[in-house]
């Protein structure tokens, strides 16, 4: 039986195609190698408690350094760096190479509190702590819980015009007429800061070479789960995904702003002078 030309065709696409993607992968490792003897030979010389240590660091250091390096080359095409293989390299998946897996969660509390003033306000706490009694909620199910309890203590309206005051809330609550209305509003900023919190930490991983990282959304639960293949520093990872994002803001000089080259050769003529 002969097989149609078109399969054949279809089959060496394909072919052709997994194999180029396998190649790249010699590039990758080549580099990962070279890492991997660096960091050994560089935390060989730490006590030994520390090795351990030391290696992951000194491992990393060296892969940052390679991010935007070529590696490979297709002669008059382009050329790829460490850190555009690895975007392109096959997603293998926990199964296959290992990594680590997160869940995060929505601090019911805490985000029902940021979204008005009323921290201290008796009602309020009475009804955050009836819900909080309430083990093994989910984020949706505690927000719901919440109002049914306030609205045992508080009226409809006070509360939406507590909740009103809130920045993120004040532009839409002039058509909130029931607490459901209120409650449905709340959930989608609910969603919007997962869906917000996923971009960031894409953003973020994707930067440290950690771009195959899986993100999916647990929309009844709204929480949001990550898998990172070939994680090979936990704490680092852990980290990178756990720490708050914060904006600081500098004052930056010129050498051209007044008296700031004269202030800069003083300081350095009174340390050569201490010296």
């Amino acid at each position: 039986m002969q097989i149609n030309p078109f399969i054949k065709f279809i089959f060496a696409v394909v072919f052709i195609s997994c194999a180029f993607q396998f190649a790249l992968l010699i590039p990758i490792k080549q580099v990962e190698q070279k890492g991997m003897c660096h960091a050994y030979l560089q935390a060989s010389e730490a006590p030994y408690e520390r090795q351990a240590e030391m290696y992951q660091f000194y491992y990393q250091e060296y892969i940052d350094e390679a991010r935007d390096k070529v590696v490979f080359s297709i002669p008059y095409i382009t050329d790829y760096t460490y850190q555009s293989l690895k975007d392109r390299q096959l997603q293998l998946g926990l199964d296959l190479q290992g990594g680590m897996q997160f869940t995060l969660s929505i601090d019911s509390e805490s985000f029902l509190k940021n979204l008005t003033d009323l921290k201290d306000d008796p009602s309020f706490t009475a009804a955050l702590l009836r819900t909080s009694q309430q083990t093994e909620l989910s984020h949706p199910e505690y927000i719901d819980a919440f109002f049914d309890y306030y609205q045992k203590i508080e009226a409809p309206e006070r509360i939406i015009q507590f909740f009103s005051h809130n920045h993120q809330l004040n532009q839409m609550l002039y058509d909130i007429e029931s607490i459901d209305h209120l409650k449905k509003h709340i959930h989608l900023l609910s969603q919007s800061m997962i869906d917000d919190t996923r971009n960031l930490l894409h953003q973020r991983l994707n930067v440290t070479g950690l771009g195959q990282a899986q993100f999916n959304i647990d929309v009844h639960r709204q929480n949001l789960q990550i898998e990172v293949p070939g994680a090979k520093d936990p704490e680092r990872t852990r980290e990178l995904i756990t720490r708050s994002a914060a904006l600081e803001f500098w004052n930056v000089y010129r050498v051209t702003d007044a008296n700031i080259l004269e202030g800069l050769l003083a300081a350095d003529q009174l340390l050569t002078n201490k010296e």
